[in-house]
């Protein structure tokens, strides 16, 4: 009985020993914020090799911007460029990357969107910025840049990158009075 209770005691003193160690050698909540991020990696790392699995089994020839928006122009335009504070007309059709049609718009019933304004995904807007008025054009949107990691709460599910194929119809400048 006594060399269990010395056994006990070593064993209180040893566990208490090491957790004050590890306590002082990681600042508190800095392993969770590690985890975190380490998570956060990988889950932007299978998104990227998805997104990259996709393009290349459309033999799409994509340019990346420092966002992360895939963009190719698939047919160029020969209007005026789309610019900040232009209204656009667009007509499109947004699919997640299995295939699943989410949205669309045609030429009989188009979007309309004033640029610089966040009326539309952050993604979108930065591809019918690199567009002429006329230009056809594809894009492949990371969830960052497109519903994040809560969706639209309609059709499109958390954390969801997209392919858009994209018109620009029309881009005028908004009128000043």
């Amino acid at each position: 009985m006594k060399g269990l209770v010395i056994l006990f005691t070593a064993a209180c003193i040893f566990t208490i020993g090491c957790k004050r160690k590890y306590a002082e050698s990681i600042p508190p909540g800095e392993e969770k914020k590690e985890r975190m991020l380490n998570i956060n990696k990988s889950v932007v790392h299978k998104e990227a090799e998805t997104i990259a699995d996709f393009i290349e089994h459309h033999g799409w020839k994509m340019q990346m911007t420092g966002s992360g928006l895939h963009y190719e122009i698939y047919q160029q335009g020969k209007g005026g460029k789309a610019d900040g504070n232009h209204v656009l007309t667009v007509a499109y059709k947004v699919f997640l990357l299995d295939g699943t049609l989410c949205y669309e718009a045609d030429e009989n019933h188009p979007l309309h969107l004033i640029t610089g304004r966040g009326q539309q995904i952050n993604g979108l807007e930065e591809g019918l910025m690199l567009m002429n008025e006329g230009s056809s054009a594809r894009f492949v949107i990371p969830n960052h840049l497109a519903y994040g990691i809560t969706g639209d709460q309609e059709k499109i599910p958390p954390a969801s990158a997209l392919y858009y194929d994209v018109r620009l119809l029309k881009s005028e400048p908004i009128p000043t009075k």
